[in-house]
């Protein structure tokens, strides 16, 4: 594994290759790296994950576990994952960052960390605590994560930048033709767990089903909250309306024509999936959090609303999915194009590799 000129070799860790919002971004930077000049190897603490064959597609290695059991073994795999691939530099992102900050500072390389969303309890804020003292640059993707960073993790503005998320545009499909008398559509692509809120959208659903009862829900992903899920459903009266259709290879092949996407999230980064609907032509209603509501200023197909408020939600998506034909289309055209120029994969790619440069140039 060899690195271009003035650039490292780099080991990017992540918790699991699973499929999952920081997963597949994580991966779309490696590959879009490796096109860059820049040899990138992942691993992950976990072992399997259904990415680990899509990495391979892609021409990322990946450096197997059996099994990471506690912060020991953990920083112990990194460091031998990271001597196997000659990685002189350790990127690791939410989930890894201790282990990952342990394994750089004993194999003396620099280390770079990025938090993609915040880990809740007290047991993650003085793991993140202590890991940000031993590593040399985060990157956050969002704002509200660099404020937190400078303000609880206390570290310093010249170690800290925020570089908001972007997605590999290139590999979506083309979106499907609407018909004129297409049924009024909600589609979610997300992990199925607790920060993401989907029962404030079933909540706002049931709301607004009385007045457009055609209205339907569409969920792919898979999580712990499912069955959860299912039964809330069910005991709103919704359930005739809610498809679960689980992980599905590519979700935006299934996209409803015309479909409105829902973020329902109480903290997100900047969710790539987002990107990937707008840029697909959707019209969206998403929570104001995270880097979302900078990144969709200026595109008019939006609507963000405040999280767990269920009324604003529900009048969100009624006002979005009851639009007229003609000004949905526009809508959707406008959403496109602001995502395809400002949310591609590349910007970011740009800004870890000119990173990585300076960080290897301070080592030496």
């Amino acid at each position: 594994m060899a690195g271009g000129r003035g650039i490292p070799r780099v080991l990017m860790v992540l918790p699991r290759l699973e499929t999952g919002g920081m997963e597949c971004t994580v991966l779309a930077q490696a590959h879009q790296l490796r096109a860059a000049g820049v040899e990138v190897a992942l691993a992950a603490l976990s072992p399997g994950g259904d990415l680990e064959e899509q990495a391979a597609a892609r021409g990322v290695p990946v450096v197997s576990t059996p099994g990471v059991t506690d912060l020991k073994s953990g920083a112990a795999f990194v460091g031998a994952a990271a001597t196997q691939v000659g990685a002189t530099l350790v990127h690791s992102h939410t989930g890894a960052w201790l282990p990952s900050a342990i394994a750089a500072r004993r194999l003396r390389v620099p280390h770079v960390h990025t938090r993609h969303g915040f880990n809740p309890g007290a047991t993650a804020a003085v793991s993140e605590f202590l890991a940000a003292r031993a590593t040399s640059h985060v990157v956050c993707v969002s704002e509200e994560l660099a404020r937190h960073g400078r303000q609880i993790l206390r570290i310093s503005s010249a170690r800290l930048e925020v570089v908001p998320n972007g997605a590999d545009l290139a590999t979506l499909p083309e979106p499907a033709p609407v018909a004129a008398d297409a049924d009024p559509a909600l589609v979610m692509v997300c992990r199925l767990v607790t920060v993401k809120n989907i029962p404030l959208v079933l909540e706002a659903l049931r709301l607004v089903r009385p007045r457009v009862p055609r209205l339907t829900l569409t969920l792919m992903g898979d999580g712990p909250e499912r069955e959860a899920l299912t039964a809330r459903a069910e005991a709103l009266g919704v359930a005739d309306a809610v498809r679960f259709l689980g992980m599905v290879e590519r979700p935006w092949s299934h996209l409803p024509p015309g479909g409105v996407f829902v973020q329902s999230s109480d903290s997100e980064g900047l969710s790539v999936s987002l990107i990937e609907a707008m840029a697909m032509g959707c019209r969206v209603v998403a929570t104001a959090v995270g880097q979302t509501a900078t990144f969709v200023d200026g595109a008019p197909g939006v609507r963000l609303v405040p999280p767990r408020e269920v009324p604003p939600m529900a009048a969100a998506l009624e006002a979005m999915a009851c639009m007229a034909p003609g000004e949905a289309r526009h809508l959707e055209a406008a959403n496109r194009a602001h995502a395809r120029a400002v949310g591609g994969v590349g910007r970011v790619v740009e800004r870890l590799r000119s990173r990585y440069a300076a960080l290897a140039a301070a080592q030496g």
